[in-house]
């Protein structure tokens, strides 16, 4: 039997891993978009994509092909997973790539309202280090700062001389000058391993949150983390009116940039044309356009 998995981001997918580990093992021959499939499954990853993806499912579906479905972006209670929980991940799906990619924690602390973490993966716990099978690692844990014993995590990847990248980002709001200390120690990287970097998120605006941030990144400083390694995520579209949420991000761009790190926003309203002037916002700060364009200029040069 053919098995196709078929996702909605170019991200490297764990439960993908694991459906290929089980299918393999029955034989059966497993690959990313494969071609003329017996069976299919689909991960949604972000709502947005859900319209698409069913557009593909019904397709398949209609020349015979079964499809299993799933992910948060399609349902936040499903799982792909169920079948497959127990089953070690295929190292080859991803073969391709020079980096391993997992948890070592799961879960959050937070309770923000945008996000489905909580929901999704409840209470934070060690997940271990056994699927680490390559010097560059990207994490996906959504808070390890907040679990108890991550500074034993950060001097474990530190004495393993691993390149890390922390993805989902990590809280600023628990710098401390210790953890300060054992970051400083890592090779921390961006996702493509080029450079040093360190992910946080400034995701509302508030006189209180700026002055944490300026505080939290004086530590890091002071630990000797430069503020051009750090980028902050940027959320905008939260706020029901466009007008405050462009305010909001405006404040928070403008914060991180005199303070010398990277801002980075991030769509919480794909698709909506009510929010096109973050999206120009965005658009300005991602492909650099800020380096050399005020906003306005770069505006007018939109019409």
């Amino acid at each position: 039997m053919r098995v196709s998995l078929i996702g909605d981001t170019s991200y490297p997918y764990i439960p993908f891993q694991k459906i290929s580990s089980y299918h393999k093992h029955m034989g059966d021959t497993v690959g990313l978009d494969l071609p003329n499939p017996d069976l299919v499954y689909m991960s949604v990853m972000f709502t947005w994509n859900k319209p698409m993806m069913m557009g593909k499912k019904k397709l398949l579906e209609a020349q015979g092909v079964p499809v299993v479905i799933g992910g948060s972006g399609y349902d936040v209670k499903s799982d792909l997973l169920v079948k497959f929980a127990y089953q070690h991940p295929d190292p080859e799906l991803y073969g391709h790539l020079d980096y391993c990619f997992g948890f070592i924690t799961r879960g959050c602390v937070r309770r923000c309202s945008f996000c489905i973490v909580p929901q999704k993966e409840g209470i934070i716990r060690f997940m271990g280090y056994d699927w680490i099978n390559k010097p560059k690692v990207v994490l996906y844990d959504n808070n390890l700062l907040a679990y108890k014993n991550h500074k034993q995590v950060l001097r474990y990847l530190a004495q393993e001389n691993l390149k890390v990248c922390f993805n989902q980002g990590l809280d600023i709001r628990l710098i401390t000058e210790s953890n300060a200390k054992l970051l400083a120690d890592l090779d921390y990287r961006s996702l493509n391993f080029k450079v040093p970097r360190l992910y946080f998120a400034f995701d509302q605006y508030s006189p209180q949150m700026t002055m944490l941030v300026k505080q939290k990144i004086q530590i890091l400083n002071k630990a000797g983390i430069p503020s051009r390694h750090l980028m902050f995520y940027m959320i905008y579209g939260v706020e029901e009116n466009p007008l405050d949420s462009f305010n909001s991000l405006w404040l928070r761009y403008n914060v991180i940039k005199r303070l010398g790190a990277k801002p980075y926003p991030m769509n919480y309203r794909r698709g909506d044309r009510r929010y096109r002037l973050c999206h120009d916002l965005a658009r300005w700060t991602i492909r650099r356009y800020d380096q050399f364009l005020s906003f306005s200029q770069y505006c007018e040069g939109l019409k």
